[in-house]
């Protein structure tokens, strides 16, 4: 008889399938297709269940990102583009109140990154004017 712990271990093939920086997984929805949201470092994906669809939103486009408030029927997670239509996810969980904490841990895993990616970024010289004498 195998022991326990031996079947909890995961494969070599899911243990692969996971990106190296990823630093926040959760189950969500998105336009009523079921699928799994992935926190990386370099950015949010989304991809479906099936496999066949899947949404990168890298943290360079990354405009904005909002959460619906505690008391929504749904635990929404809303990613804006610098360019084109914002990406809204639906946590998927068993509760309201897990779904709200996942979205909460979520919302503080972007902002995150965001503010470090934001922090290294080169930023724009002062302006400076000239005065004429």
């Amino acid at each position: 008889r195998a022991p326990a712990r031996a079947a909890a271990r995961p494969s070599a093939k899911m243990a692969a399938a996971e990106p190296a920086d990823l630093i926040y997984k959760f189950r969500a929805s998105q336009k009523k297709r079921d699928g799994a949201v992935r926190v990386t470092a370099r950015g949010v994906s989304w991809r479906s269940t099936a496999g066949d669809e899947e949404i990168d939103v890298p943290y360079e486009l990354l405009a904005k990102h909002e959460v619906s408030p505690e008391g929504h029927p749904k635990a929404l997670l809303k990613l804006t583009r610098a360019a084109g239509k914002p990406v809204v996810l639906a946590i998927l969980e068993a509760t309201p109140e897990r779904a709200y904490a996942t979205l909460c841990d979520a919302k503080l895993a972007i902002s995150t990154c965001l503010k470090r990616i934001r922090r290294r970024a080169p930023r724009a010289p002062a302006k400076t004017t000239a005065s004429v004498e």
